[in-house]
């Protein structure tokens, strides 16, 4: 079982709560040791009933640039969504994967149209 410290047990927010209108990826996080986790969307307002984020936990491609999509959400509007990855999972498309977090990993965020919304992106790792 991984020790237990800092960001690496839990990392917490992978994407600042806060209202943007850009598609956002987050920075590479390391997994030390955990086999999957909960993904945590919170999406509070959007400038049109049009306004969608669609969440993609994706693994890096070893000694590339290049990344692949471990789970896509669908286009999320408001409310709390959970996104889960874990090995033996019965895997639900959109919404969980039967799959283990890879080493590298990160999240992307894509907005469906133009206009502000507000949405952050939080983590729970699990062993």
């Amino acid at each position: 079982m991984p020790e237990q410290q800092n960001a690496e047990i839990n990392p917490g927010s992978i994407i600042p709560y806060e209202a943007r209108a850009v598609d956002i990826t987050s920075a590479d996080q390391t997994n030390e040791g955990y086999r999957g986790g909960h993904f945590i969307v919170d999406v509070s307002s959007r400038a049109s009933s049009t306004q969608f984020v669609k969440v993609t936990i994706q693994g890096a491609v070893p000694a590339s640039t290049r990344y692949y999509t471990v789970l896509a959400s669908t286009l999320l509007s408001t409310g709390r969504t959970v996104l889960k990855v874990y090995p033996g999972l019965p895997g639900t498309a959109n919404a969980i994967a039967n799959d283990v977090l890879p080493h590298t990993w990160r999240v992307n965020s894509t907005l469906a149209s133009t206009g502000s919304i507000k949405y952050g992106v939080s983590a729970h790792l699990i062993v």
